[in-house]
């Protein structure tokens, strides 16, 4: 099983315009499966302090061939914030709400499951977090 860490982004605590709750998205850049192995994870966010993550889920930009399946979790628990659903059809966007903690130092993890690894696609990853850390804006 191959950790592909080419997707990973540093979030910044600050990173937000906001003063108090700072909320925002993070869109990942799109994700070509075609080298995916069957059980491959990729390494989506790496948060610098505690965040909140609201809801997140994958777009499909363009439909996978052969049944995918894809989680997303902390790497200790592959489907912590969303459980394996099949991601085949382009425009399909999955997601769910979490309002579960990704701590410290934590990544946010895209673990794809591929019945038929070599085939192709396109994913595009995202998620609401919000940073709890500091709600003063100071």
């Amino acid at each position: 099983m191959a950790n592909i860490t080419t997707y990973l982004r540093q979030l910044k605590r600050g990173g937000f315009p906001a003063v108090g709750p700072k909320v925002g998205v993070i869109d990942v850049d799109p994700i070509d499966i075609s080298a995916a192995g069957a059980t491959d994870t990729v390494e989506l966010v790496e948060a610098e302090a505690a965040m909140l993550v609201l809801a997140c889920g994958v777009e499909v930009v363009t439909a996978t061939t052969g049944a995918t399946e894809v989680e997303i979790g902390d790497g200790t628990d592959a489907d912590q914030f969303f459980t394996a659903t099949a991601v085949n059809a382009t425009g399909e966007l999955v997601g769910t709400p979490t309002n579960q903690m990704l701590l410290a130092g934590e990544k946010l993890v895209l673990t794809l499951s591929v019945a038929a690894p070599g085939g192709t696609g396109v994913l595009r990853p995202w998620a609401v977090v919000a940073d709890v850390n500091d709600l003063s804006g100071d």
